[in-house]
């Protein structure tokens, strides 16, 4: 299959350098780099391209746009340039590129816009892309911007081209080269305690990988039809707020707190900015050089309200934000060693200062909880936790996902380690006070207490309780309100609600199979309470949340075309319902294979494509690596081994590629384990079902299980083996039903049934028929002809029972494969290379000799090769 090509002007700019970096994660396209500047010290990378040009050179262009399918058009000079380049640059460069994408027949063109299109001075409020762009503009740049986007848009033909444009507003991040700096500049001056207006003007900063993944996102959905082509789109965190708040936090991170701040009155600033204009416009007319200062536009932009809606990006790109950051932090915004942790107590002060109560009533209650809490004694909270608590509470209250991910991923899992490694955290009751007895806050922070529990500490059985009853009450309120209900969460925690829930249930399940130590009192809850964690509750309230979001309906029309509102509903329209029910797909796919039912499991999954590119599971890591181990041990266990190696090799390059992504993920611990299950289960599926694997993902299979991989394929010790390495892999198995307590005679004697060993008997009597397959392979590949009975000798049986082998193997070598269509669907097909008939006593083998890939190998290495003499060529010009 041809690789997808795509060029990316600006490639090496700040933008350009995170969208190169996206397109390699979560793609497999080759790209082509396009700048005026190539770097020298870029490591080698043998999907990269880099080509020297200029935009405003069409022969350029045209030249290096030969072969490409998409074009990512992001090239632009920064503010600070005079006119007539930006002139030159935004509008001749782009028509230029318009002009080569239509010549080389590029198929797809994304422009990245600005969404200072619609800036003419005046306040942005909620503005969408039904604005039109203003009749006069404040400056050449947002001009020449609206200018080049509208001759993007024009030139969109469902037949020659496709187009859309990109709209982000204030980007920051590592590797900033406009915004950061500047307001060090300002720092630097001691110019950092002045502030213009009275900061009550809501600004949307956007955190660059959010601006990437919306550039990859837009690349897969410019397609005819899909409603994309030829619109524009606003990008943004969604979450504005006050500007000063922005470089506030910028320099506290860098330990300066103004200890008194200046306002400058927003019309005084105004008549500044003029006499600032005048006075540089008057130095260029004496020929001496003016550098842009302080102007009218820089004092409306920090003033005045300059926030974007986003709804259009988040239905037709189904964009999520994948970044949390609406205020700078060590993580994302310093220029140096910016990946160093910072002091968590440091931290959530930062995050609780850049956020000022503006609201006085919300101030007395903050306030009110305070003083509460201080009267509290017995229970000691330090002080960062009560702070990280009205946080995290005031987070929920104003739907604030991406402080919500910042708290959920960073913020509770440092202050756990930092406090709560190795005892629980504040009962729920005793945090109460502090939070206006706020239920659903409450609820939610059970949900991560009871985890907290049950990942660090021992659950007791009236953990178990309470949990399953948290749980009863969340799933309540989001599916039993009237209407939808008021609340936002990420992703990451949503899937992770899910998860935990089925995890606990099935932690339940193995608990109450396990009768013989249990005391006579957890016997009696037990019994009384039978309704706990039951298997038809659990399966309800995932089928409920399906339901209830309409997420099947939902996939059927973004699978088949339709109209997605209409799908959607009035419940699924809301990410909070849209997203867990997409996550209870996953989950019920996880709950059936945990039951063994694992044709149902892969039926659940028949109207999500596993191959389709940026799939919702594949938002969250955790998800997209779940959803791959069930499917591949589903498969495993129909039988379907080429289909559960491809699964599991699929997920395996995920895993290696994106590998220094999840390294600082709290569930980086997880993966690992998963991934060295996943090679486990790989091991014993390309044993009994011989495959050529990827180099790598054999390399790495050779590595951690190389001495059990040699003991396969020898009758005499594979059997252990297996068993051994199906234990290790094999997720925990569960009843449907727990050990009949009503009968004093299972009580007495701890009689309970064994899910885990029920399935590893089931697993290993299809072993035990295949054991001396791989040595009766073995021998026929030495051999174009061998009689029946030399080769019964040879395996030490006999002739007839080499037979029954010989057909068994026959049988083995063809298996149904998935082609297309739904999970469960496919076709048979042979796989293996070998191929034998039985003629009388006489075996006639051929082999299909696999080769080597050659071509790959050449092509990677004269690739390097180019890049190698092109970094010479640049260096030698130097």
């Amino acid at each position: 299959m041809t690789t997808t090509k795509c060029l990316v002007t600006g490639g090496n700019g700040f933008l350009g350098r995170w969208i190169v970096q996206d397109l390699i994660k979560r793609t497999d396209y080759h790209i082509t780099i396009l700048d005026i500047f190539i770097p020298t010290n870029v490591p080698a990378n043998d999907r990269i391209t880099y080509i020297a040009g200029d935009i405003t050179d069409a022969a350029a262009v045209r030249s290096a746009l030969k072969g490409h399918q998409i074009c990512m058009h992001v090239a632009s000079p920064p503010h600070h340039f005079p006119a007539e380049k930006f002139k030159k640059i935004n509008i001749d460069g782009t028509q230029n590129v318009i002009d080569a994408c239509l010549s080389e027949n590029v198929g797809r063109l994304i422009y990245t816009s600005s969404a200072s299109v619609l800036q003419d001075g005046s306040p942005l409020e909620n503005a969408d892309e039904t604005f039109p762009y203003p009749k006069t503009f404040i400056e050449t740049y947002s001009e020449t911007k609206a200018i080049a986007e509208a001759m993007v848009l024009k030139a969109n033909n469902n037949s020659t081209l496709l187009t859309c444009s990109l709209r982000p507003s204030g980007i920051f991040g590592p590797g900033d080269t406009q915004a950061t700096p500047g307001f060090l500049e300002v720092l630097k001056k001691g110019q950092h305690r002045l502030q213009i207006g009275d900061n009550s003007g809501l600004f949307d900063w956007t955190y660059v990988e959010n601006v990437a993944y919306s550039h990859v996102l837009a690349a897969e959905k410019l397609v005819a039809g899909s409603g994309v082509p030829g619109q524009a789109f606003f990008i943004t965190n969604g979450a504005p707020v006050p500007f000063w708040n922005h470089p506030r936090a910028l320099y506290a991170e860098k330990g300066i707190v103004a200890p008194r701040i200046i306002i400058i009155n927003f019309q005084i600033a105004l008549i500044i900015g003029f006499l600032s204009e005048m006075f540089s416009f008057l130095k260029k007319m004496m020929g001496k050089e003016a550098k842009e200062g302080f102007t009218r536009v820089r004092v409306r932009y920090v003033s005045c309200n300059r926030y974007f809606n986003i709804t259009k990006a988040r239905t037709l790109l189904t964009i999520e934000i994948l970044s949390p950051f609406p205020l700078p932090q060590s993580r994302s915004l310093s220029t140096m060693n910016y990946e160093e942790d910072i002091d968590i107590t440091n931290e959530v002060d930062l995050v609780v200062s850049a956020y000022p109560v503006q609201d006085d009533d919300l101030d007395e209650e903050i306030l009110a909880a305070d003083q509460s809490a201080q009267q509290y004694q017995e229970i000691q909270l330090p002080e960062v936790v009560k702070k990280f608590i009205l946080l995290f509470h005031r987070s929920v209250l104003e739907n604030n996902v991406y402080e919500l991910q910042s708290i959920y991923e960073h913020s509770f899992n440092k202050l756990t380690e930092k406090f709560y490694a190795n005892e629980s955290w504040p009962e729920p009751e005793g945090i109460s006070s502090l939070v206006n007895d706020d239920q659903v806050f409450l609820t939610l922070y059970r949900e991560l207490y009871y985890r907290h529990i049950y990942s660090r500490l021992t659950p007791t059985i009236e953990h178990r309780f309470h949990s399953y009853e948290n749980y009863c009450d969340l799933f309540n309120y989001i599916l039993n309100s009237e209407g939808p209900v008021a609340l936002e969460l990420p992703n990451q925690w949503l899937w992770d609600i899910i998860d935990e829930f089925i995890y606990q249930f099935q932690s339940f399940c193995n608990y109450r199979n396990r009768i013989k130590n249990k005391t006579k009192e957890e016997l009696a809850l037990l019994r009384d309470n039978s309704q706990i964690w039951s298997c038809y509750s659990v399966l309800n309230v995932l089928y409920s949340l399906i339901q209830k979001s309409r997420i099947t309906e939902q996939l059927l029309v973004s699978k088949n075309g339709g109209d997605m509102v209409e799908a959607a509903g009035e419940y699924g329209s809301r990410p909070l319902y849209k997203m867990l029910g997409y996550f209870s797909i996953v989950g019920l796919l996880r709950v059936h294979c945990l039951l063994g039912d694992f044709t149902l499991a892969l039926k659940m999954m028949d109207n999500i494509e596993l191959n389709k590119k940026q799939a919702l599971f594949a938002r969250v890591t955790a998800c997209h690596v779940t959803t791959y181990y069930y499917v591949g041990f589903a498969y495993m266990m129909m039988r379907r081994y080429a289909d559960a190696i491809k699964a599991f090799s699929h997920i395996l390059t995920f895993i290696n590629r994106t590998k220094q992504y999840h390294t600082r993920s709290y569930q980086h611990d997880q993966i690992n384990k998963k991934g060295d299950q996943m090679y486990a289960l790989l091991a014993i599926c390309v044993t009994l079902c011989p495959t050529r694997l990827d180099e790598n993902i054999h390399s790495q299979m050779r590595e951690k299980y190389a001495e059990q991989s040699n003991k396969l394929a020898k009758p005499e010790e594979a059997l252990q083996v297996f068993e051994e390495l199906f234990l290790f892999a094999c997720p925990k198995f569960i009843s449907p039903n727990g050990p009949n307590l009503e009968d004093p005679e299972v009580v007495e004697q701890g009689i309970s049934f064994e899910p885990v060993q029920h399935y590893t008997k089931i697993f290993m009597a299809e072993v035990q028929h295949s054991i001396l397959l791989p040595t009766l392979r073995s021998y026929l590949k030495l051999y174009t002809t061998m009689g029946n009975a030399k080769l019964a000798s040879f395996l030490e049986i006999e002739p007839e029972q080499l037979r029954t082998l010989l057909m068994m193997a026959k049988m083995r070598s063809r298996q149904i494969k998935w082609v297309e269509g739904t999970l469960l669907e496919g076709e048979y097909q042979g796989t293996s290379d070998l191929d034998f008939c039985l003629k009388q006593d006489m075996i006639h083998v051929s082999e299909a000799k696999v080769g080597r890939r050659y071509g790959d190998w050449f092509l990677r290495n004269i690739n390097k090769f180019q890049d190698i003499l092109g970094g010479l060529e640049l260096s030698s010009r130097a």
